[in-house]
């Protein structure tokens, strides 16, 4: 029985990585290069959202609009990358009573099939005006994402983020995903093997996108915007209903002319520069993702419609589903007071947050697969405790080549158990997968702990500390970071750990500057126009407080790019960093400080001329 649990958890979650064609890989953001299209999908018709490249115009991304279980081959057949393992655990507030609970390990991908993106490019080529064999088209790359299960009557089941990756991350990649469900009930197997039903995923996450040039500044006055959506009801619901319901052609003026209207942003010119109010139309989107993200929280909805005969036939725009999403004000105690102004004079790359979902079964699968998919584990029975290997994405795009972790189970003290032997695994960018010590492929560590969780009295004190060392090259240097962090080995009452790699990866970008001896070009001031540049090198420092570390990295000409990889610690978030850029010029030298860089430059920052020149 064992062994067959073993097999069960440890069953492979494809991990399909894929490189980055250059950092320019950002979507536009500017007014009119996103629509939408009507197309087939296994017999149904979709919106599917398409939005061109900031700076490639024939470059055009896909969003992803639901989730589809990826795959594997057993002999002939095609089975699921996919396994539901229950198990019973005392109810908290009745210990006579068991609950069931469940952990659900699967792969699924939010690509589009094949046969539509035909149906994409001839549409993009209309459009665009341009042939349709000079449309490029991909899935949009996403970030950040949190997953969500909702039972078969549409309640959630369980949420967890999608481990962290250390390079971007594409919506065609299988995702793989392991959550402990919690009050599993014999319904929710039954909607799994259902055909035509199924279980609903859902997916919220970010993707980046690339501000448009222009000259003005857009001041927010978060007191009067809180103040605006909390005392108008009909302010909030338009608003909402607009920015997450609507399509991609509304216009955005009606939003822009409520917002001016009401005091909750001021618009001014940078170095003269004449606009007229519909100019900002094109640039408004950032700062509207400024007020969402401080104003709003936009969640997965807590509960779902359960699962008719198949999904939506067309889905709306945004979701991909009919299960809307959780749109309310924050506190006013969470809420960003004073006022932050927006200087548009420079690109920025701005998160933008979206949600993909639909319902997955594996009604479709002969009764002798189903039943290897589905098993039930006898009550207390965890002899061992499962350790997944983190998604690291496509981390060669950011100059890592190799990625090694060690894993030791500590005890309650907060000592190396004993008997209980560390495990190492080791990811490189020449095979793109983990393997262990041997050379086997892996996506788990499986740690034997039955000795020690009878001889534990609180289990929940019980912990992995990982080691992960990166090894990273950028242009001719290569340097290794090491990055240590605990996490608990329990989630609940299940032994399943889905650990986060801890590591932030910062993007600063120098290709829009003008190097020594190049000439200034629009949008720097006017005085420098055709004027030749004498700038060397910018040199950057990011400094964390938790953990207290330094990072640093020079931008050239010849090295216009460069990824500081920062150590999170124990935390699932960015750490409080501090940061300078130094733009070495002889005539115009330059200290840009950071009191938060991540709250003012976010992870990702293209610099231009503008950083540094004297408006004037």
């Amino acid at each position: 029985m064992e062994d067959s649990m073993k097999k069960l958890l440890l069953i492979t979650l494809c991990l399909l990585l894929l490189s980055v064609s250059g950092a320019f890989a950002q979507a536009s953001l500017a007014d009119g290069d996103q629509f939408d299209v009507l197309v087939k999908v296994e017999g149904h018709q979709e919106n599917v959202t398409v939005i061109r490249d900031a700076v490639k115009p024939e470059q055009w991304y896909y969003v992803p609009n639901k989730p589809r279980l990826v795959e594997k081959k057993e002999g002939k057949n095609n089975v699921p990358v996919f396994a539901l393992v229950k198990y019973q655990a005392k109810d908290p507030t009745n210990p006579e009573n068991l609950l069931e609970g469940g952990v659900l390990q699967a792969a699924v991908s939010l690509a589009l099939p094949d046969d539509v993106l035909p149906q994409l490019r001839k549409e993009i080529a209309k459009f665009a005006e341009i042939e349709e064999k000079k449309v490029l088209l991909s899935p949009l790359n996403m970030s950040n994402a949190q997953i969500a299960v909702y039972g078969p009557g549409g309640e959630i089941m369980g949420e967890a983020p999608i481990a962290p990756d250390i390079g971007p991350s594409f919506a065609n990649q299988a995702i793989p995903l392991q959550i402990n469900l919690t009050r599993l009930g014999a319904d929710f197997s039954d909607a799994l093997v259902k055909t035509g039903g199924g279980i609903f995923i859902s997916y919220v996450f970010d993707y980046n996108g690339l501000t448009p040039k222009c000259g003005f500044k857009i001041t927010v006055d978060w007191d009067q915007t809180y103040k605006h959506f909390s005392t108008n009801t009909k302010a909030k619901a338009s608003y909402g209903g607009w920015f997450w319901g609507g399509s991609a052609q509304t216009d955005i003026s009606t939003v822009r002319d409520e917002l001016m209207t009401s005091k909750c942003i001021n618009v001014e010119s940078i170095a003269g520069e004449a606009f007229k109010p519909e100019d900002i139309d094109k640039y408004l989107m950032p700062v509207l993702e400024a007020v969402n993200k401080e104003i709003f929280n936009i969640e997965a909805p807590a509960k779902v419609e359960p699962a008719k005969a198949a999904d939506p036939a067309v889905p709306s725009r945004r979701w991909g589903f009919s299960g809307g999403v959780s749109f309310s004000l924050k506190s006013v105690s969470d809420v960003k007071k004073g006022k932050t102004t927006y200087s548009m004079n420079r690109q920025f790359i701005v998160p933008r947050k979206t949600i993909a979902g639909g319902f997955v079964g594996i009604g479709g699968y002969p009764k002798e697969v189903q039943d290897k998919l589905i098993v039930q584990m006898p009550h207390g029975f965890w002899s061992s405790a499962w350790y997944s290997l983190p998604d690291v994405g496509s981390a060669e795009s950011v100059g890592v080549t190799e990625v090694s972790i060690t894993v030791k189970v500590l005890d309650e003290a907060g000592k190396a158990a004993a008997k209980v032997p560390q495990q190492n695994a080791k990811w490189t960018a020449s095979t793109g997968a983990w393997k262990d010590a041997k050379g086997n492929e892996r996506n788990s560590l499986v740690f034997a702990l039955a000795e020690l969780f009878s001889k534990t009295k609180d289990t929940s004190k019980l912990s992995y500390e990982q080691k992960i060392d990166v090894t990273q090259k950028t242009g001719n240097k290569t340097s290794k970071t090491t990055f240590i962090s605990k996490l608990p080995i329990f989630d609940g009452e299940a032994a399943v750990s889905t650990p986060m790699s801890n590591i932030e990866c910062v993007e600063l970008n120098g290709s829009l500057l003008a190097w020594y001896g190049d000439e200034y070009a629009a949008p720097a001031p006017d005085a420098y126009v055709g004027k030749a540049s004498d700038l060397t090198n910018v040199a950057v420092t990011l400094k964390t407080s938790k953990p207290s570390k330094s990072y640093t990295g020079t931008i050239t000409s010849k090295n216009p790019e460069i990824y500081l990889l920062l150590n999170r610690g124990d935390s699932d978030e960015a750490p409080k960093t501090t940061g300078s850029l130094v733009f070495n010029s002889k005539k115009n030298k330059k200290t840009v400080t950071y009191k938060d860089f991540f709250e003012e430059a976010g992870d990702s920052i293209f610099l231009v001329d503008l950083d540094y020149l004297p408006e004037k």
